[in-house]
């Protein structure tokens, strides 16, 4: 079930694809919940360090819907606030809807690189190409990457671990935070550098 936080058709229909094609490597290929997360985690990153520096930018200040200025904190804050939001709506969907995705112990043993390699490099050039067909916007690949990574982020907590909500969003703020934090500290100021617009301190 596709969910309704997009803007556009298009944007759901790209995460659509992209949802189809994260469940075939899931269940067609050795790839694990675990390196699912880990390589959609790493694009998600990839493309809010990309929106800190398209934020550097902009002319004044950048807010969000709050009305506090959207720096690095800010961003952080903001993108996870919506992964638990949408962690906890897939939470309510039927469990046929999501079902669990398996622990490495009931996995055959293959070499977990190759299916690894191939998803993240599935995963890329396919946002590219529906990137560059519908021309969506950095907000809209945004969203539709943080709609992956809650569809496996609400496998693995709520289905596979059967975790509370409560729980679920510690783990959200004590592993996802840090990890998405770090990275668009590191990258984002380069990234902003490389357009000669990085705000002054």
């Amino acid at each position: 079930m596709t969910p309704t936080e997009f803007a556009t058709p298009e944007e759901a229909a790209t995460y659509a694809m992209l949802w189809q094609v994260l469940h075939n490597h899931l269940t067609t290929t050795s790839l694990s919940g675990e390196e699912a997360l880990n390589i959609i985690l790493e694009l998600f990153c990839k493309l809010c360090a990309l929106f800190y520096a398209d934020i550097c930018q902009a002319p004044g200040l950048v807010f969000d819907a709050e009305r506090r200025p959207m720096d690095i904190p800010g961003l952080v804050r903001h993108q996870i606030r919506w992964l638990k939001r949408s962690c906890q709506t897939r939470q309510q969907q039927p469990t046929h809807q999501r079902a669990p995705i398996n622990r490495p112990e009931q996995r055959q043993a293959h070499p977990p690189a190759p299916a690894a390699l191939r998803f993240a490099s599935a995963l890329q050039r396919l946002l590219k190409d529906a990137s560059d067909a519908h021309r969506l916007h950095r907000v809209a690949c945004m969203s539709i990457v943080r709609a992956l990574l809650a569809d496996v982020l609400a496998r693995i907590l709520f289905t596979t671990l059967d975790s509370t909500t409560e729980a679920a969003d510690q783990i959200v703020e004590e592993h996802i935070a840090p990890v998405l934090m770090t990275y668009v500290a590191s990258h984002g100021p380069r990234l902003a550098r490389a357009h000669g617009q990085e705000p002054s301190d």
